[in-house]
């Protein structure tokens, strides 16, 4: 019987470096895409949260507030926020106000809560500070004119959105204001750039406005 060296040497070379390669490649690609793809479900998530949390807050406070149909604001931009009004998973390690956002809720730099509006007491806004720029451009995409219950859209109150780029800071209505009612914010004024705030991906600070007399 004779033996073909020439095919037995083909078969134990084994692989080259540029089979080696190809398939290290194509590893690459597919790990890139399944991390691209838990990384779109997991902000889709936090924008979720954030979602069901306005919704939730919104009913807090009208429900508060129901008999007067007035949040009783003495100030344009006065924190109303109480304990119980925005979601318990929102709280930080003792910030004041004492709640964070579902993209940092642990972050004593990020800040959520809730403004009365001295000039129509029926308004108020769910203030959202120091969210991602990926969080505010879903948020503003989500809360436009379209989707307002005002205007036949599936969300009831809805009156306006504002949007501050800029630090977050504790106390501070930075991006709420009631010349800014009836208008909505573009997504595309939505920052991306380095936070200065530690735990963040971005500054920006939106505010989602409702009117209690529309809900």
């Amino acid at each position: 019987m004779r033996i073909d060296l020439r095919r037995a040497s083909r078969e134990e070379r084994g692989f080259t470096l540029t089979e080696i390669a190809i398939v290290l490649g194509i590893i690459g690609l597919i790990l890139g895409a399944i991390w691209a793809a838990a990384s779109a479900v997991y902000s889709n998530i936090k924008v979720s949260d954030a979602e069901r949390g306005i919704t939730s807050t919104a009913q807090a406070v009208r429900s508060m507030f129901a008999a007067s149909n007035s949040t009783g604001a003495a100030g344009a931009g006065t924190i109303i926020t109480t304990p119980g009004m925005l979601p318990i998973e929102w709280t930080t390690n003792g910030a004041v106000p004492a709640y964070g956002n579902p993209w940092a809720p642990s972050n004593i730099g990020t800040f959520g809560f809730v403004l009365g509006d001295s000039g129509h007491l029926s308004d108020f806004a769910i203030e959202l500070d120091g969210i991602s720029g990926a969080g505010c451009a879903a948020l503003l995409n989500y809360y436009t004119s379209a989707a307002s219950g005002v205007n036949g859209g599936q969300v009831t109150g809805l009156i306006g959105t504002n949007l501050v780029v800029g630090a977050a800071a504790s106390g501070t209505a930075k991006a709420a204001s009631a010349a800014q009612i009836n208008t909505y914010a573009a997504a595309s004024g939505c920052s991306t750039a380095t936070p200065t705030t530690s735990g963040t991906d971005g500054n920006n600070n939106v505010a989602i406005w409702l009117d209690m007399s529309k809900m």
